[in-house]
């Protein structure tokens, strides 16, 4: 139909009508690019509150959008079921991102969402982000669930003036989570606060601890490059 469309747009005479044809073929090929980028649903399961595991299709979406809630449905002809967290135990993406229904602190607030879960091992790593930013947290042995935070400050330099300076509060926390292992001390001042650096991190942390057991890392495989190929009037 689009080229049938475009043959009648060439014949035509009067650039005026032209004129109209190719803005109303520009705002069909909008829409219609429009609508289908509105969804991307990928293969992966969820976990109900009974445990029970229910495999279909998740619509992938942004990390924010990803922690408020999560898109479901059997199959491609399949109505789509919206969960939120505290509905659903979690949900996952076939080989990619894993999602735990969480509650977790953002400056002493509490929210209830789906935390990505980074690493699965001695000690756990859990990652949202929000409006206001990236936040990392790790659940130690003990249970404790502490924010990992590099927050700026204002500071007072002579003969400078005014500066800003980074707190690193991450540092002494993960110091704090990993105080049975000296080894992994050292590393810890040179951690950065991303997933790479915490997840290389964490996991020596654990495969110093632990005997026999891995831990399981949560990573989402690189994906092939897809080009796709559609008409662009200008």
């Amino acid at each position: 139909k689009l080229e049938r469309f475009f043959l009648l747009i060439c014949k035509h005479k009067s650039k005026m009508i032209k004129y109209k044809l190719v803005l109303i073929a520009s705002l069909i090929i909008f829409s219609f690019g429009n609508n289908h980028a509105q969804t991307d649903f990928r293969k992966g399961y969820y976990i109900d509150l009974e445990g029970d595991t229910v495999f279909g299709l998740l619509d992938y979406r942004g990390e924010i959008r990803n922690s408020k809630f999560c898109v479901f449905k059997k199959d491609s002809v399949s109505d789509q079921k919206k969960f939120y967290p505290g509905e659903i135990k979690s949900y996952r993406f076939t080989e990619g991102k894993f999602y735990l229904s969480k509650k977790l602190f953002v400056d002493s607030t509490e929210h209830h969402i789906f935390a990505e879960f980074l690493i699965n091992g001695i000690a756990d790593l859990f990652y949202f982000r929000n409006s206001e930013g990236n936040h990392y947290y790790i659940e130690d042995q003990d249970g404790r669930i502490l924010e990992l935070k590099n927050e700026e400050e204002k500071v007072t330099l002579e003969d400078y003036g005014q500066g800003v300076r980074e707190t690193k509060e991450y540092i002494g926390l993960l110091k704090l989570s990993f105080k049975d292992c000296m080894e992994v001390h050292s590393e810890v001042d040179k951690a950065e606060l991303n997933h790479k650096s915490l997840i290389n991190l964490t996991k020596k942390y654990h495969d110093y601890v632990c005997e026999g057991e891995k831990c399981i890392i949560y990573e989402k495989k690189p994906s092939i490059i897809e080009i796709k190929i559609m008409p662009i009037i200008g």
